[in-house]
Formats: structure tokens, C-alpha cells, sequence
């Protein structure tokens, strides 16, 4: 009888580590775009307001030759809505070369004022098409003040 209460308490105790450590070490992992909500670019409210049309934007950018659909980096900082209407820069841009012409940009917003919203990181993945920076795809997550969960979670807070 004791074996089994030794064998039923081992248990417990590996099942909270290892749900310790998915939570806390899943923090360290680079995130995929699957930990991001995607992004609809022709309305979504993450970028500049909710009546800015990303997509209307880039092709107006494109038929004028415009130099920033040719900077990945000002491809990615427009999708994530920089420059925005507070001059506030981003904590931090991290840009990934997985293969050549394919840029992965990820950008932490600095902690914000919301009081639901603690933090967004914005992920642009980008393919060069001729001259241009062309979005594949985007997505955002948040860090939420008012959840019990502190880590990273899809799109945004209640």
C-alpha cells in the first residue's frame, strides 16, 4: 500500500514539473507563426487604427516604387504599425533569414498603457518578389494584464 501511495505521489509531482516546464521553458522557444493569430491586412485593428487598409497601402507603395516596399524592415514596421501616431519606437526588431529571399521579422512593442494589453509582438513573414518585400503572412499576440496566464497568447485580451 505504501509502494502505491510512493508511485501515485511521484506521479503528481512529475506531472506539475513537466507542466511547469511547458509553461515556463515554452516562454524560451522561438515562436512559430502558429503561436500568433493571423492577421487580416486589408482591415485588422492592429495596424494604425481600425480604418487603415495595409494591403491598399503596399500596392499604392508598389506602383509608385515607393522605397519602402523594397526595405523589408519598413515592410514589417508598417505592419505592426510603426511609425505610429505617438512616435514610439518598438522595444525590439528581430529580423531571421530562413532561407534565401524569405525574411521573418518579429517586433516587440514597448509595454503599453492598456490597461487589458501588456505587450504585443507583431510577426511578419516576407517573401522578395523582383524589387519588392511582399507579406506571406502576419500575426499577432499579446501578453494580457488581466489573465491569470502570463505568458504569450493569440491575437488580443479581454
Amino acid at each position: 500500500m505504501k509502494n502505491r501511495q510512493n508511485y501515485l505521489l511521484t506521479f503528481v509531482v512529475l506531472i506539475f514539473i513537466g507542466c511547469w516546464l511547458m509553461l515556463f521553458l515554452g516562454e524560451m522557444l522561438p515562436p512559430g507563426n502558429n503561436d500568433y493569430a493571423p492577421m487580416d491586412l486589408r482591415w485588422d485593428h492592429w495596424v494604425r487604427g481600425s480604418h487603415t487598409n495595409f494591403t491598399l497601402e503596399y500596392q499604392r507603395g508598389v506602383d509608385a516604387n515607393a522605397s519602402w516596399v523594397q526595405n523589408p524592415l519598413a515592410v514589417a514596421m508598417q505592419v505592426a504599425g510603426y511609425p505610429n501616431e505617438d512616435n514610439i519606437n518598438p522595444e525590439r526588431v528581430t529580423l531571421s533569414f530562413p532561407k534565401p529571399g524569405k525574411i521573418d521579422a518579429v517586433i516587440l512593442s514597448r509595454e503599453a498603457g492598456d490597461d487589458a494589453i501588456r505587450r504585443t509582438e507583431t510577426r511578419v513573414e516576407m517573401i522578395q518578389k523582383e524589387n519588392f518585400w511582399m507579406v506571406e503572412w502576419a500575426g499577432v499576440r499579446s501578453k494580457c494584464r488581466r489573465t491569470l496566464y502570463p505568458g504569450w497568447g493569440p491575437g488580443g485580451c479581454p
